[in-house]
């Protein structure tokens, strides 16, 4: 490594003469030449160089004496390589120039140092003091490379020999280089000429070695399709793929669009949510494709590698082997892993497919560690996963994890991929096959998730003469049968349902339950170092429903089937459509009499219309009566208690409405955005809804304008998610309405006043008494930059109110004390102790003090329930933040006065909810 580097520097080193003076420079641009200023006789007088045998005219381009710096320019992009400038150096460094002493060695020599610290020559800038070698006449302005992190860490300025020590040097140093000549930057050649340890080192900002020798490997990995479908020449994933977009959910805020692989640089990374065939998969390997730059390195794994016992670099390294197997060089990952991928790059681990852990227990292990790891630096994450419960999902919850939903391809887009595919297969007139195609494509829906798009362009191509398949049973069993059926295959038919079977109920490994070269002639599975797998779970999600189909199902299974096709579990809907082929129809009788079986009826009734499966016209009709009686009266079909029992977590009229939306999109929609805003309906708010309320937007702009416009203005809406509200709207009056809203918290207003960053929303918030004092100095901090000359309400420091009340007690004067607590510009505990001053002095002095204090706005609301003596009064005090007025109801403990605020609603749901609860604890004592 060493002989490239010396190599490679005396390739950019150039012999410099001027008028009777000769000297060293370097490269530090294509055409561009750095040497030391006392090399130049005179800068108006061109310098003459000698470089690679070829004689060079070079010009002063900046002149800097006092740095003893100049950079001097020729004609044209001479070199294609220069020098890579590196500030790091530590006492100890091995250093070694080459440069051009004068004398017989004018064609260039060499010399080691040893950097010993830095030297300052009086009223100059630090230099560096090197020792343990002898630099000759000709030397100045030649480069001196470090060996640790290999980069040049200065120019030879001077060389001297103290009496009775080591001869030396002292150096330039790169900061004051760069200090002075900003523009310079290392030429990308020099960097792969560096090894991870010089990388890392010297602070460079590149990829080293090793890194780059697995990114190739990653990048074949990132154009294969994640589901090559059997096709034998599967085009690359980057040649059919079609971006798609995404809602932020959860701790990203309420329903906002952005494109799916933006979700990195907007919020670092997040969990990616979304049904089967959704993309995710794509996704992933569109973002590994993508985002290997100097802000983050790319890392594909299973979510299996991370469920297991070993420390998080290993299980990665372990992932990244089961993923690139023999195409990685042996790199050591986990050490690599380790570290950042850079100095201040992170790896962006890409982890795919948690959902497809069989038990809570190895997927709540793989959320612990993301949620363990989010905040460390060295990385960043994107999970994928079909939905989860919410309760599997709080572990990232309670770390803010950003949470997008992945959504369907537009309809404009389902030409481009038809294009796209049948391009890749090669069809003949591919624009008149894209038109017969999407005059055939049923579906509905269904069509636009990419799986089952891309299923039916392949059974389209596959024969386009026939219709296409009405449901998503049947595509599945075209597809299967497509690639059964080529070269005598479908005898391997029976044996692969059994093996599918194991694989979705025992997560067996198929290589453990069929011969290999059986399994890779189906073209039904993907082969990785890892072993086997189905090219998407959901294949084997059908070959199992097939297998398990084959017998009458009794009560307890159409029930369970009933249940999980409702919920929109693939296995199930595969189960209950080829039930229905065979005789055993589970949407028929309609059950007429108690609420529990008419309401899983009716949501199975509308997932199995989503997949396509005809069903009676009054079976569709009672479906969707039932769901609009749930939804708006709302009921509840299990007791509390009893939910987590084979039930759901969701209030039910939740369920019925997203089950509504499948029948009747608009109405649909319409009754999930006013649920989310009922403070009655528990455990659904607009961070739930936030994908539904952009579709309802879609479907019907006016209406849900309107809608959404009303939940922000709503005061019994969380104030967060009244801000997310307005927000995704992005109407400025409505953010301007809420900023000046006192029923919202101090911290979303002063975000609207941000959001906006207009002056008289800050001067506002300044003068609002009832807004605390950390927000009003936040707002003065922006207003004073918006409006120079706004003078401070604040004083100048807190000590300074400390000491006032220092002398104050000194002087035991009651009107200072008095003075002091009724001066806005005195902090909250400093007036606190000046009531405590005057309670100690006089006890009713003290009484009439903190009752002043509790009714002043300007304090924090805190202080006003904790001295306050009348707290009933604080609790009805709609100036006072809700917190706090729940805080003085519990402070009081009246069960009569909570249950008043439990009723009141200018109280939100959370706060109404947690004062009947306490209201019902203080009775039951």
């Amino acid at each position: 490594m060493r002989a490239r580097l010396a190599a490679a520097t005396r390739s950019v080193c150039v012999a410099l003469e001027s008028g009777d003076l000769v000297g060293s420079g370097v490269f530090v641009g294509p055409g561009e030449v750095l040497t030391c200023a006392h090399v130049v006789s005179d800068p108006d007088d061109p310098v003459t160089g000698r470089w690679n045998e070829r004689e060079l005219s070079l010009r002063v381009a900046e002149w800097l004496p006092d740095l003893d710096l100049a950079l001097l320019r020729c004609d044209g992009e001479v070199a294609d390589l220069w020098a890579g400038l590196s500030a790091e150096a530590e006492p100890g460094d091995e250093l070694w120039a080459f440069g051009f002493p004068g004398g017989p060695y004018r064609s260039g020599d060499s010399v080691s140092f040893r950097y010993d610290g830095p030297s300052r020559l009086r009223g100059r800038d630090d230099l560096l003091r090197v020792t343990h070698g002898r630099a000759m006449e000709g030397f100045s302005g030649a480069p001196v490379l470090n060996w640790r992190t290999g980069g040049v860490c200065g120019l030879l300025r001077r060389s001297d020999q103290p009496a009775g020590g080591p001869p030396g040097a002292r150096l330039v140093p790169v900061p004051v280089i760069r200090s002075a000549l900003p523009s310079l930057s290392t030429a990308p050649g020099w960097l792969g000429l560096l090894d991870d340890e010089q990388i890392g080192a010297g602070g460079w900002q590149a990829l080293g070695p090793r890194v780059r020798s697995y990114l190739a490997a990653a990048r074949t990995e990132a154009g294969r399709h994640p589901y090559g479908l059997g096709v034998a020449f599967a085009p690359r994933l980057d040649t059919v793929y079609v971006s798609q977009q995404a809602d932020a959910l959860a701790a990203t805020g309420p329903a906002r669009h952005l494109d799916a692989a933006s979700l990195v640089d907007e919020y670092g990374g997040g969990l990616v949510v979304g049904g089967p065939g959704a993309g995710k998969s794509s996704l992933l390997r569109h973002l590994l494709a993508l985002a290997a730059d100097d802000r983050r390195v790319p890392v594909l794994v299973p979510a299996a590698a991370l469920a297991g016992d070993l420390p998080l670099p290993r299980a990665l390294a372990e992932g990244v082997y089961a993923t690139l197997g023999s195409s990685v060089d042996d790199l050591d990952l986990a050490e690599l892993l380790a570290r950042h991928a850079a100095p201040g790059v992170p790896w962006l681990v890409l982890v795919d497919g948690v959902d497809e852990l069989q038990g809570q227990e190895a997927r709540a292990r793989v959320l612990r560690a993301v949620a363990r790891w989010w905040r460390d630096d060295r990385y960043r994450f994107v999970v994928t996963s079909r939905p989860l419960p919410q309760a599997e999902l709080s572990v990232l919850y309670g770390e803010r994890f950003p949470v997008v939903e992945i959504q369907p391809l537009a309809d404009a887009q389902l030409p481009v991929l038809a294009t796209r595919w049948f391009t890749a297969l090669g069809l003949d007139d591919v624009p008149a096959m894209v038109e017969r195609f999407m005059t055939r494509l049923s579906l509905g829906p269904l069509a636009r998730v990419p799986l089952i798009a891309t299923m039916i362009c392949l059974v389209f191509a596959e024969s386009p003469g026939n219709p296409l398949p009405p449901t998503r049973a049947e595509l599945y069993e075209r597809f299967v049968g497509i690639l059964l059926g080529k070269a005598g295959r479908e005898g391997d038919r029976r044996l692969l349902t059994d093996v599918a079977l194991k694989v979705i109920t025992e997560d067996a490994d198929p290589g453990d339950l069929a011969p290999a070269e059986m399994l890779r002639r189906s073209g039904l599975m993907v082969e990785r170092s890892g072993g086997f797998a189905f090219a998407h779970r959901t294949i084997a999600e059908y070959l199992a429903a097939c297998r398990l189909a084959e017998r009458r199902p009794g009560r307890l299974a159409r029930w369970r089937i009933m249940l999980g096709a409702g919920r929109q579990n693939s296995l199930d809907l595969f189960m209950a459509a080829l039930l229905k082929d065979r005789g055993v129809d589970l949407t028929e009788p309609v059950p007429h009499r108690f609420l529990l079986p008419r309401l899983a009826h009716a949501r199975l009734v509308a997932a199995l219309a989503r997949e396509g499966v005809a069903v009676r016209g009054g079976t569709l009709e009672a479906a969707e009566r039932t769901l609009r009686e749930v939804v708006e009266g709302r009921l509840q079909a299990v007791p509390e208690a009893l939910r987590e029992f084979g039930w759901e977590w969701a209030d039910d009229s939740v369920l019925a409405a997203t089950s509504l939306a499948l029948l009747n999109r608009s109405a649909g929609l319409e009754a999930l955005a006013r649920l989310a805003a009922d403070p009655e309906v528990g455990g659904f708010t607009i961070h739930d809804a936030g994908g539904h309320m952009a579709e309802l937007l879609d479907v019907a702009p006016e209406e849900g304008r309107a809608l959404l416009g009303r939940q922000a203005a709503d005061p019994a809406n969380r104030s967060h998610d009244r801000l997310g509200i307005a927000r995704f709207l992005g109407q400025p009056e409505l953010l301007r309405a809420l900023s000046a809203d006192p029923s919202m918290d101090d911290d979303d207003r002063l975000a609207c006043a941000r959001d906006l960053d207009e002056a008289d929303l800050y001067a506002a918030l300044l003068e609002d008494g009832t807004v605390g004092v950390t927000w009003r100095r936040a707002a003065f901090e922006r207003l004073k930059e918006l409006r120079p000359g706004t003078p401070d309400p604040f004083p100048p420091a807190p000590d300074q109110a400390w000491e006032r009340m220092a002398h104050v007690a000194r002087a035991k004067d009651p009107e200072q004390a008095w003075a002091a607590l009724r001066d806005p510009r005195v902090p909250a505990l400093p007036r606190v102790f000046a009531c405590l001053l005057l309670q100690d002095w006089c006890p009713e002095d003290g009484r009439a003090a903190l009752d002043e204090l509790a009714n002043d706005p300007t304090l924090g609301g805190f202080h006003r329930v904790f001295w306050g003596q009348d707290q009933a009064r604080l609790a009805a005090d709609p100036g006072l933040g809700r917190q706090w007025r729940v805080f003085a109801a519990e402070q009081l403990g009246d069960p009569a006065l909570l249950s008043r605020l439990a009723a009141d609603p200018t109280l939100d749901s959370r706060h109404r909810r947690r004062c009947d609860m306490m209201a019902r604890w203080i009775r039951s004592r």
